[in-house]
């Protein structure tokens, strides 16, 4: 059987009828494998394959009337309809059945890549909810796939960009959705080919080329391998737009290059002394193989604070900015600036003073730390308050501890976003296996419930078991046990503060990993005064890890735990940090009712809320790279589609219509006339001589044709050629007649020419 078009099989009346029930039947295997590809790569329930039927049902029933006429047009009708029927009968209805389609899918990626997008609200998630969206998603597919069977690669087309694209978004489709898919391929190759024997062997041999390429497919689940591409990808768009790396980002195995260089990263200029500045870049929560990995993005929107942020952000920038919140609402007003001039740090982050009250630049990143733009402007300025000299010493005021103090409304606000964040920080920030918390605690020999006592007793243990170096020991990925069996001893501040978060968290307290760059600095002018303003440039030198602890009703602190970063830092104190009992406890401000071992981070009755409301829409926090590249490849993508789809519409005609004029008799002159007609508009001599086609020319074109077609006579080679390029002269010319904007309209648009 000669080779025919895959629409001339289903669609052609002269097919007979077992070919065309065949044709039919693969066309509507040809939708189904589609739909259950998307169906089954997230994991939607029953609703969602049933209303897969409706899809079914539709492109059979416009395969079986295809010979009608108008019925693209009657097919398309009925498919708009009844998406708008969906639409207005019930909007909200709609609304949510699209809400949920989308937190379906949100989950899944979640679950695979961690990615942390947010749920949309939904109202209503009954069976009508959950029916509605993915039916018309349903009929719509399968108008395409109708579409794509004229030409098969289409279709493989569409179903290979669409498994690549899931995959890359950490979903798979199942094994019988990749099966199904493989089947209705075998089958369109088949139809396509004319169903002859040599057919089989093409159709074979492409189909196990397929399942190579799809095999991954089957047995795909979140594998590392496209994780790891994904991140790279993300990695390499961010060292395009914020630069290298300036800090080790909490990777243990590369601690030993923190001080490494001597470029210079920051220039930092302060309005008034300061005895210590921590600038935070990067925030690590949980140690895995020997990474400090950000909060799972996932937590943010699961477990019952979705929204969270949003709402507790409505209280001036908590947590980000909430020390200075609190110490503007306990009556501080001691306040200085602080500027930075990026020089060779990363500029994917804003260095920020942990007692910043306000900045000029940068955007929350969860609430962990403040992220530059995708233009990032390099130099920003900080309003912070003058802090007390040693976070651990930190207690709270009476506002915040003693319910019968009088507390302003705003107060009363602060207090209700604190709690409802601190029950996420709780939830969050504690994590310790009990292995490693009944070893830090009998490393530290006793238990606290201050946060200053447990500081003495972690600095106390360092001091005494390790040596402080940038040449550090070695470490495999169970580093805390490591380090807290004295396998390590020679450590820096990466180190320190990795198995610091632990003890601090085995000791009951929310702590995190932080680096960035340490200011500790006293400026004296020439005559010997203190300067009332300096400028400092940091190198690799100031960069280092520290601890980070929250503080019940005052937030985030840093807390020094490396040997010589915190001797320095106790210089002037009769206080020694090896004698944690020593009176640092009782120097240090307390509430008039808390007794020594009363930790300073606990609040008497606060207000909480367990579930903070989600706001009404919900937006998706993105990379902060993504967020500006996805507009702009989406207008890329958008245009490239809109090129490819006038290119691909040209070829298409074009290709038709050299068919035609391939063939002989009637049909060729029949086919030449066609063209000049629609090319030209008219086939007219006088017509055409507008165009500056000579009369003669065409009266010799017309009477080629009456010959070919009333005389159904094989034209000579000349004649044929005379034909051929009498229609490629009329093309240029119409083409050629006007602006370049109309040439294009009558290439691409018209798709004039042959």
């Amino acid at each position: 059987m000669a080779k025919k078009e895959l629409k001339n099989v289903i669609m052609k009346s002269e097919a007979d009828n077992g070919t065309r029930i065949f044709g039919i039947t693969v066309g509507a295997f040809a939708f189904a494998a589609l739909y259950l590809i998307i169906v089954s790569s997230f994991a939607f329930n029953g609703i969602y394959y049933a209303a897969g039927l409706l899809g079914v049902a539709f492109i059979v029933v416009i395969l079986v009337f295809e010979r009608k006429k108008y019925v693209k047009w009657i097919a398309l009708g009925v498919v708009l309809l009844y998406t708008l029927l969906c639409i207005a009968v019930d909007f909200q209805t709609f609304s949510d059945s699209v809400r949920l389609f989308a937190n379906t899918i949100n989950l899944r990626v979640n679950e695979n890549l961690h990615s942390g997008r947010e749920l949309f609200a939904v109202s209503n998630s009954g069976v009508a909810v959950q029916f509605l969206f993915p039916s018309v998603l349903s009929v719509w597919i399968a108008v395409v796939v109708w579409l794509s069977l004229k030409k098969i690669f289409v279709h493989v087309l569409i179903a290979f960009i669409m498994l690549i694209a899931f995959i890359m978004g950490g979903v798979y489709p199942s094994v019988y959705a990749v099966a199904l898919l493989i089947v209705a391929w075998l089958g369109l190759l088949a139809v396509d080919r004319g169903l002859n024997f040599e057919a089989s062997f093409i159709c074979l041999g492409s189909c196990i080329v397929v399942l190579a390429i799809l095999l991954p497919c089957v047995f795909y689940n979140g594998s590392s391998f496209i994780s790891g591409i994904n991140n790279g990808i993300s990695t390499a768009v961010e060292t395009m737009i914020f630069g290298d790396d300036s800090l080790t980002e909490g990777e243990l195995f590369k601690s030993g290059e923190l001080h490494a260089g001597e470029t210079e990263r920051l220039l930092v200029t302060v309005s008034d002394q300061t005895p210590e500045l921590y600038l935070k870049g990067f925030v690590g929560s949980d140690l895995v193989n020997g990474k400090w990995e950000e909060t799972d993005k996932n937590v943010y929107v699961q477990n019952g604070y979705q929204g969270l942020l949003d709402y507790v952000s409505e209280d001036d920038n908590i947590p980000l900015m909430q020390y200075a919140r609190y110490s503007s609402l306990s009556g501080s007003t001691d306040r200085y600036k602080v500027s930075v001039d990026n020089l060779g740090a990363d500029k994917k982050y804003i260095y920020m003073p942990y007692t910043a009250t306000e900045s000029s630049n940068g955007n929350a990143y969860y609430d962990l730390n403040l992220r530059d733009g995708t233009s990032p402007a390099g130099n920003y300025e900080f309003v912070i308050f003058d802090d007390d000299r040693f976070s651990e010493r930190v207690t709270q005021a009476d506002w915040v501890t003693n319910s019968e103090a009088v507390r302003t409304q705003a107060m009363i606000d602060y207090l209700r976003h604190e709690s409802a964040y601190r029950a996420f920080v709780y939830d969050t920030y504690c994590g310790v296996d009990e292995a490693t918390a009944l070893l830090a605690r009998e490393r530290l020999g006793e238990t606290t419930k201050s946060i200053n006592t447990a500081t003495q007793l972690i600095r106390a243990y360092f001091l005494a078991n390790y040596n402080v170096t940038d040449e550090v020991d070695g470490i495999t990925q169970d580093f805390v046990t490591e380090f807290l069996d004295n396998t390590i001893v020679n450590a820096n501040a990466p180190y320190f503060a990795s198995a610091a978060v632990y003890m601090y968290r085995a000791l009951g307290f929310a702590a995190r990993y932080a680096e960035g760059y340490y200011v500790n600095v006293i400026v004296e002018t020439e005559d010997g005064e203190v300067s009332d303003e300096y400028t400092l440039t940091l190198t690799d030198a100031d960069a280092h890890a520290w601890v980070e602890v929250y503080f019940d009703g005052i937030g985030w602190l840093p807390i020094e735990v490396t040997p010589g970063y915190f001797t320095e830092q106790m210089h002037d104190s009769t206080v020694e940090p090896e004698h944690p009992d020593t009176p640092a406890n009782s120097n240090a401000p307390k509430d008039p009712d808390e007794d020594e071992e009363k930790p300073g981070t606990e609040i008497e009755n606060p207000p909480v809320i367990e579930n903070p409301p989600a706001p009404e829409v919900v937006v998706d926090r993105l990379y902060t790279a993504l967020k500006a590249l996805l507009p702009i490849a989406v207008v890329l993508l958008v245009i490239a589609l809109v090129v490819f789809v006038f290119v691909a519409r040209r070829r298409f005609v074009l290709h038709k219509r050299n068919k035609a004029l391939a063939a002989v008799g009637t049909p060729f002159g029949r086919a030449a006339y066609k063209i000049v007609k629609h090319d030209a508009g008219s086939c007219d001599a006088a017509e055409l001589e507008k165009l500056g086609v000579p009369k003669r020319r065409t009266e010799r074109f017309i009477e080629i044709l009456e010959k070919s077609v009333y005389g159904n006579r094989e034209l000579s080679v000349n004649e044929h050629n005379f034909v051929i390029n009498f229609i490629t002269d009329v093309a240029d010319r119409v083409c050629s007649n006007g602006n370049a904007l109309k040439g294009l309209y009558c290439k691409y648009i018209r798709c004039v020419g042959i």
